[in-house]
Formats: structure tokens, sequence, C-alpha cells
């Protein structure tokens, strides 16, 4: 696959999400087959790639489903009957790769879709949810949560506004278990 730069910012629309709603991000790199029909999305990391292949984990990866589709419809625009084949992180501490097919999100992608409009309504109702657990060590905000993520969690589970997602975050548990 060669490289190629594409220049200036462009918008895009995840599929799913309610009138005005987008989502900001930057992919490091898209590689394209010599005769420019099939691409390849590739995200580096730096440190540990905790997805796992074809997974949304309960909407807590979704970073390459989302640079699927963001592929998709900036490569659509600038050559007709491109397929993006499969959106990668890859781990520049050891080169360990995990993807996320093309192919699977086409089988996947109602589920995605429930969970992008599970997310944005809880955002609309300004419900923001720590889940205690691996996330937060990642996490930009965990500052306002601080020590309290377990006690904010148990007060707000009960509400019954985030009562799908957390069947949500719960489906993608048991399945993960199987």
């Amino acid at each position: 696959m060669r490289s190629g730069p594409f220049e200036g910012p462009a918008i895009v629309k995840p599929p799913a999400l309610p009138g005005d709603t987008y989502l900001k991000g930057r992919i490091d790199r898209i590689d394209l087959t010599k005769d420019g029909k099939r691409a390849r999305v590739r995200d580096y990391k730096t440190g540990k790639v905790l997805a796992k292949p074809n997974d949304f984990q309960g909407g807590t990866t979704l970073q390459l489903p989302l640079y699927l589709h963001a592929a998709e419809q900036l490569l659509g625009r600038l050559h007709n009957g491109i397929q993006v084949e499969s959106a990668e992180y890859y781990s520049l501490k050891n080169g360990k790769r995990v993807g996320f097919e093309g192919s699977e999100l086409k089988a996947k992608e109602t589920k995605l879709h429930e969970i992008l409009k599970t997310i944005v309504a809880s955002i609309e109702d300004g419900i923001f949810i720590a889940v205690p657990g691996g996330q937060c060590g990642y996490c930009e905000l965990k500052i306002i949560c601080g020590t309290w993520t377990e006690i904010l969690f148990g007060r707000k589970a009960k509400d019954p506004r985030v009562k799908r997602y957390l069947e949500m975050l719960e489906e993608e548990a048991e399945e993960s278990a199987e």
C-alpha cells in the first residue's frame, strides 16, 4: 500500500447521530493500494492497546469503527468506489496490531447505531456517568471524579435515565466473557 497526504479539515458525520451532532477526530494515516480502490486506516498508539479485534467493548472502543466511516466518507469524495477494508491500532511500543474489519462493521452496524444513540441521548440529557474500572486511568476528566468514582457511580446507577447505558455495558461484558 502507498501513503498519500490528505490536506485540510473535513467534516464527516458518523451514522445514526441525530441532528447537528458531529464528532471531532484526527486519523493518523490512510494507506491506499496502488490502484486506489482499497484503503486501510492506521492509528498509532504510544501506550498499551487495550482494544479487542472487531469489538465495541460496550461503547468504550469506538474510535476504529468511527474512523472506518470517516475514511469511507472522505475517500468516497476523492475516489469513486473505494473500499475501506480495515482500521487498526498500531502500537509503537511493541508493534502489536489490533484491527476492525470493514466487513465486521457492516455486520455490526445496527449495534453501533444503538450504542451511538444511547451515548448521544445521555449527553443530551446531561448524564455523564463514570464507570469504575480500567478506563478511568485514561480519562482526561478523572480529576473531576477524583477518588469518588465508586460513590458517584453508586448514586447515578440508580437513575432510570442511565438504565440503557448500563445495560449496554453489561451486554458487552457478557459477550466478551463468552
